[in-house]
Formats: C-alpha cells, structure tokens, sequence
C-alpha cells in the first residue's frame, strides 16, 4: 500500500475507540457513500454513509444517534445541530455535527481531540486536532463557537452527574432493613 491508499472495512468490523478525531463523508469511484475516519495516528474508510458509522458509535453503547440526540436537547436547551456524548459518565467522547445531522454531507468531529482552530472565510475553518491532523470543515465560525459551546455543556454535564452521584448516595438516609428479613432467591 502506498502512502496515498486507505484501507477500507466493512460497518460490521468498524470498532469506536479513543483515538477518533473526526468522521468525514465521502463517495468512492461508483457513487458508493464511505466514511472517512482520521484517528491520531492513521486514516481509514469505512464502506457505510457518516450516519451509519455515527449510529454504529452509538449502538456500540447500547444507545442510539436517536437518544443521545434527545438526552442533547434536555442538556442543552438547543434544538438543531445537537453534539452527542458516548461513552460512560466517567469518560465521556462528545462529537459534534458540523452542520444538521440529517445532512448526507455533515462532518463529525470529537470535542476532545479538538487542539484549536484558524478562522478561514466566513464559512469555513480549520481545525487542528493534538498531533499533527487538521481538518477543513465547511461551519461558519459562528457555528463552531456554537458546537464547541454545547459540547463543553454536555461534558460537564455528564461529569456533575458523576461527582452528584458520588455524593448524593448517603445509605444514612435510606429505610433501613434486618439482612435477616431477606433470602436469597
């Protein structure tokens, strides 16, 4: 394989991992949809539309883009363009649309991974991700203010409910019963 080839996998054998830094659409030679998958050290497609890569992310979690969309809008308030967190409580990914998710054309790109970004026109921008990975997105500026915004909400959200349930679990404050009183089954 030449430094310009990418392997390509199936959906089936796509795997979610920590190294992720965006999901990008984009069409092979015979009009197939592919998704183009840049970690922090490699880039791979995958033979599926962006949307079935997000939902196999998703699914890989037992959720779906579906819920994490509506947990989104509870979050945040916002309507459209929702970021969505996978993962645990403990360590949460949070991705964002580049534009509505309901676009074959959107881009995904992991809030975490993010290491800033250079302002182009006025309807695009760079985003450079830790490493040496960059990635020419087609979202005003405006718009990726936005996406960094409810992203960063949905990431402390998801961390306040962790140090919320650390704390709120008093046993002191709950009935009491005799072990005793119980069998087990």
């Amino acid at each position: 394989m030449s430094n310009s080839d990418l392997a390509i996998i199936s959906l089936k054998d796509f795997q979610f991992n920590d190294e992720i830094c965006v999901f990008e659409p984009y069409t092979l030679y015979d009009n197939s949809r592919c998704t183009l998958v840049t970690e922090q050290q490699r880039e791979y497609l995958v033979s599926a539309s962006t949307r079935r890569v997000i939902n196999r992310c998703c699914s890989t979690f037992g959720t779906s883009l579906e819920e994490c969309t509506r947990l989104s809008k509870e979050v945040t308030g916002a309507a459209n363009k929702l970021p969505i967190s996978l993962g645990t409580m403990d360590t949460p990914t949070v991705l964002f649309p580049t534009l509505s998710p309901d676009r074959a054309y959107t881009s995904w790109v992991v809030l975490g991974k993010i290491s800033r970004f250079s302002v182009g026109a006025a309807t695009n921008a760079t985003i450079f991700f830790n490493g040496d990975k960059s990635f020419e997105s087609q979202i005003s500026t405006s718009s990726l203010n936005s996406q960094i915004a409810r992203s960063y909400v949905i990431s402390q959200h998801y961390s306040s409910l962790n140090q919320r349930a650390i704390k709120n679990i008093d046993l002191a404050n709950f009935t009491k019963i005799d072990r005793k009183a119980i069998s087990k089954l």
